[in-house]
């Protein structure tokens, strides 16, 4: 199991897409959540590598930027993919 922590600014990113997107903050929510659950599973196997130490997953309407060291993941990004 890994820990994952988001960072500051992976909270803002999803602050700032939850409140710009109200009419779908049930689906944005249910999103981070699944985020957290593959994240603390398998970082790698839910994961795309996109260049040395970054990792991207996409669970609609978000995708998030991550790295990971040990059994601790850190979201460092999030972008809404609609």
């Amino acid at each position: 199991m890994f820990s994952v922590i988001w960072s500051s600014s992976a909270q803002g990113d999803f602050t700032v897409i939850a409140f710009s997107n109200f009419d779908r903050s049930i689906d944005i929510e249910q999103a981070g959540d699944e985020i957290d659950d593959k994240l603390q599973s398998n970082p790698t196997a839910n994961g795309q590598h996109v260049s040395e130490g970054l990792w991207r997953i996409e669970t609609g309407p978000l995708a998030a930027l991550y790295a990971f060291d040990g059994n601790k993941v850190t979201v460092d990004a999030v972008r809404w993919i609609g």
